[in-house]
């Protein structure tokens, strides 16, 4: 593998994303694998498909590279068409485009990971100490069961202005919202006028001596 490797470099002609090789190991690709992806991959979205030259190219076994086209395949990252050529001849082409599908949907999932971190980091900050692993749980719940965390943010507002630091009290909160209907950020901000009368048996409640979760 290193001998191919150190063709591409020398060729020059080759550029490799290094953000690419560790979703590459996500999708069960192997170095090899990832080495012949990454030739493709600098040739464009749709190619016509010149065994003979990436075998000369990567120095690579034709049987060993059409089994690797093979795996591509079944992994869903690359799809063999033929096409007519402006010249009306039938060619096979290579099609990436559901590489970059899988790409595009594994970096929407990486940042939703970290977007609904963020969420724990933010009622951390505001409780002043480290949440335990059932209040995560029951934070996570909020985020699946409203799929609003801009909510469940407002929520925490609501409690931090009124002096009280815990996940009870903003599951009171969410639950009057709900009831009343409120489904977004801006929903909550447009009652904001009437907020203390609205939550009024909610803020009697002595709070500030209820345990944490």
């Amino acid at each position: 593998m290193n001998n191919k490797f150190n063709n591409i470099i020398k060729s020059k002609y080759i550029t490799i994303p290094i953000f690419l090789y560790s979703i590459c190991k996500d999708l069960s690709v192997s170095g090899d694998e990832f080495i012949l992806l990454m030739y493709l991959n600098n040739k464009g979205e749709q190619f016509v498909f010149d065994p003979n030259l990436i075998e000369k190219d990567l120095n690579i076994k034709l049987p060993l590279l059409m089994e690797y086209i093979d795996n591509f395949i079944n992994k869903g990252l690359i799809e063999l068409k033929n096409i007519n050529s402006d010249k009306n001849i039938l060619q096979e082409y290579i099609i990436l485009t559901p590489f970059y599908e899988k790409i595009k949907l594994k970096i929407m999932n990486n940042n939703e990971d970290e977007e609904s971190l963020s969420i724990y980091q933010t009622i951390e900050k505001e409780f002043g100490r480290p949440l335990s692993p059932m209040e995560y749980e029951i934070i996570k719940a909020w985020i699946d069961d409203y799929s609003n965390e801009e909510l469940v943010l407002e929520a925490l507002k609501e409690a931090v202005y009124n002096g009280v630091y815990n996940l009870r009290y903003i599951d009171v909160i969410l639950n009057e919202w709900r009831k009343k209907g409120y489904k977004t950020a801006s929903d909550i901000i447009k009652r904001k006028p009437n907020q203390k009368s609205e939550l009024k048996e909610v803020f009697d409640y002595d709070w500030l001596n209820e345990d944490d979760e």
